[in-house]
């Protein structure tokens, strides 16, 4: 599956069943033409209710991103738009949002959020380079 649901995250499932979406494409791991399952599969799959999929297919639909063949099932489309930076930086607002939320909750203050992460991309950087 292209996604993790996280119920306790504030986030409304349908909106993290978009960003979900939209993670699979940037990655590649969806692609134009590929077949989604139904909204009553994936309502099934990922515990939730089927109005909560379908607001989602809807406003993908909307999007252009995917389309419904009535009788055949819902695709994603062919015509997928370049995902431009601006679109990829938008996939992390709402774990962005979360994390200033629960930064302000804790008493963690500008700079020391800067520092921390800035701290755990350095690690991640020393990671990749294999140190």
């Amino acid at each position: 599956m292209w996604m993790d649901l996280d119920p306790s995250s504030g986030i409304p499932l349908y909106l993290q069943i978009i960003v979900g979406f939209r993670r699979g494409l940037v990655a590649g791991t969806i692609q134009p033409g590929d077949r989604l399952p139904s909204v009553r599969e994936l309502a099934a799959e990922l515990i939730v209710s089927p109005n909560t999929v379908a607001r989602a297919y809807r406003e993908l639909e909307g999007d252009g991103l995917i389309l419904t063949r009535q009788g055949r099932g819902t695709f994603v489309s062919e015509r997928i738009p370049p995902v431009v930076d601006t679109e990829i930086e938008r996939l992390l607002e709402p774990e962005l949002t979360e994390l200033l939320a629960r930064a302000q909750m804790l008493g963690i203050g500008r700079e020391t959020l800067i520092s921390l992460i800035g701290e755990r991309l350095r690690e991640e950087d020393g990671e990749a380079d294999g140190n």
